[in-house]
């Protein structure tokens, strides 16, 4: 049976019934633990343990604006095309230390025939309200058989070990600890306990190319950014938020799947139809992605790094495009927001502004 499968019938027999979970973080109501924030911040050379392949040199590098935010850069994921894993994983990176260059004289590329995705660079203000969450409260939104009609169903990814993945576009990863210690490795290529260096498609590191000794980040300092991240807050809004566009985006049928409680996302896998479907993977067809938590959304407006960048490619330029890209299981929303007059879509829009 595959995964798949198995999840859409654990899934089915969980009902409708919905849990309210814990609030989301306030503004400006954390510290950040300190030791966390300069782990964030450190910038890794190759004598430290940067590479041999890396996209850039330090966590705020991609989540910046502040530390924690989105940013702008995209990056290049890929599957084989039979939906196999790749050797080395799915995230190919595009920079290569000296020592690399010589070793294997060039980077990744993605073998012939695989199936390739964009991602863009996620903010991380939802994470620690994702991270505490119960089983119960995630299966609680699952809607397979669309009991209720509303054209929203919903499948948890379950991994492998039965755990519920909550982390990544496909729901791939299942804490935020091992979301985290990946990142080291697959963006920087820094070592950490259970998480090797590997070379161009898997290949294996010869001597002398990485100098750097494994682990090459301590578990202390993992668990420090965890707690950072955990405890993010974010900055102070001014804005007084439109309570008609936040009724709208109930009413519309957003908060269906992108639950204000749980950090404006459900942690469940949906269909956003065939024309947004690009690769699978961990057993999460194409079409389908974990709800983006919406929890940061204002950072995306004004001079930040990740302004602009919207959906999990980075492709959409404005609300209005992110929306209509909602296809699959996003069509009765998409539908209802468009039927909206033009004021009451400024509302709605005005509220997404503020989150």
């Amino acid at each position: 049976m595959s995964r798949f499968v198995y999840v859409v019938l654990l899934g089915g027999l969980v009902g409708c019934a919905k849990v309210t979970p814990v609030c989301p973080p306030g503004e400006g109501d954390g510290k950040p633990d300190s030791l966390g924030a300069i782990g964030f911040e450190r910038v890794f050379t190759e004598e430290d343990g940067l590479g041999p392949l890396f996209n850039l040199t330090s966590c705020v590098g991609c989540h910046e604006d502040p530390p924690g935010g989105p940013g702008d850069e995209v990056e290049l994921h890929a599957q084989s095309g039979d939906c196999n894993p790749l050797p080395g994983g799915p995230v190919f990176q595009t920079g290569i230390t000296q020592r690399g260059l010589e070793a294997w004289g060039s980077g990744e590329v993605p073998p012939i025939g695989s199936s390739t995705a964009v991602r863009s660079s996620p903010g991380l203000f939802a994470s620690g309200l994702i991270d505490r969450l119960t089983d119960e409260q995630i299966l609680s939104h699952v809607d397979l058989f669309d009991l209720d009609g509303d054209g929203v169903e919903g499948f948890a990814s379950f991994l492998d070990d039965g755990r519920i993945g909550r982390f990544g576009r496909k729901g791939q990863v299942a804490s935020l600890r091992e979301f985290v210690a990946a990142a080291y490795r697959n963006e920087m290529g820094v070592t950490t306990e259970g998480f090797g260096d590997e070379g161009p498609n898997g290949l294996s590191v010869p001597f002398g190319v990485d100098v750097a000794a494994d682990p090459e980040v301590s578990d202390e300092e993992i668990e420090a950014v965890v707690t950072f991240i955990s405890n993010l807050r974010l900055p102070k809004h001014h804005l007084e938020p439109s309570k008609v566009g936040k009724h709208l985006f109930t009413t519309v049928g957003c908060a269906t799947c992108h639950v204000p409680q749980m950090g404006f996302t459900d942690v469940l896998m949906h269909s956003l139809g065939e024309d947004g479907a690009d690769i699978c993977f961990s057993g999460v067809p194409p079409a389908y992605f974990r709800t983006e938590p919406l929890l940061g959304l204002r950072l995306k407006f004004g001079d930040g790094e990740g302004a602009g960048r919207f959906m999990h490619d980075g492709g959409a330029l404005d609300l209005i495009d992110a929306i209509n890209r909602h296809g699959g299981e996003g069509l009765g929303a998409r539908g209802r927001f468009n039927a909206l007059d033009q004021k009451d879509q400024e509302k709605l829009l005005e509220f997404l502004k503020g989150l």
